[in-house]
C-alpha cells in the first residue's frame, strides 16, 4: 500500500485460501489512521508532520467520526514506532484483525 495524505490505497493484496478471508483489497482506498498498514506508514513521518495531515484541509474535509484526536493518534503511533508493528482491531471492516508493518 501506500499513503496518499491521510488514506492509504491498496496496491497488491495476497488473499488467504480460507473462505472467511477478507476481500481482495487492490485499489481500495481507506482512511490510514484506521488500517495497520496505514498506521505502520504514519508512524514512520514525524510527529509534527501527522499533526499537520491530521490537522489540515484534507482531514477537516472528512466527517467528524472519520477524524482521530490528534492527541490518540500520537499515543498510538509512538506504541507502534515502539513495538515495530500496526494493529486494526475491527477499524476497517467488522470480525477483522489485521497486523501491519513496513519493509
Amino acid at each position: 500500500m501506500i499513503r496518499l495524505g491521510v488514506h492509504i490505497r491498496f496496491l497488491s493484496t495476497i488473499r488467504a485460501e480460507n473462505p472467511g478471508a477478507t476481500l481482495d483489497r487492490e485499489g481500495t482506498v481507506m482512511l490510514a489512521h484506521r488500517a495497520s498498514g496505514g498506521k505502520a506508514l504514519l508512524a514512520e513521518l514525524d510527529p509534527d508532520r501527522v499533526s499537520r495531515l491530521f490537522g489540515g484541509r484534507e482531514a477537516a474535509r472528512l466527517p467528524a467520526r472519520d477524524r482521530p484526536s490528534l492527541s490518540a493518534l500520537h499515543r498510538e503511533l509512538a506504541a507502534v514506532r515502539s513495538r515495530g508493528f500496526a494493529t486494526n482491531e475491527e477499524q476497517t471492516e467488522r470480525n477483522v484483525l489485521a497486523v501491519g508493518m513496513t519493509i
